[in-house]
């Protein structure tokens, strides 16, 4: 990583390290919630996606009974 890559911040100190503190700590919790949403939309999917295949076996026995 070159110097212009890279992220400056000032050295932390007894007056800016509870901000920073909090800071941090918002972003772990939005890492968290991003994540579990992502698993839980993916659960979602998979079971629409299900219902949808239960729902087409279902039409396709009924089509073949006429």
């Amino acid at each position: 990583m070159s110097e212009s890559d890279s992220i400056r911040f000032p050295r932390l100190n007894d007056t800016n390290y509870a901000e920073w503190s909090v800071r941090m700590e918002a972003g772990k919790e939005e890492e968290v919630i991003e994540k579990e949403l992502k698993i839980k939309m993916s659960k979602r999917s998979a079971s629409k996606m299900a219902e949808a295949h239960r729902a087409a076996g279902f039409a396709t026995s009924l089509a073949y009974l006429y």
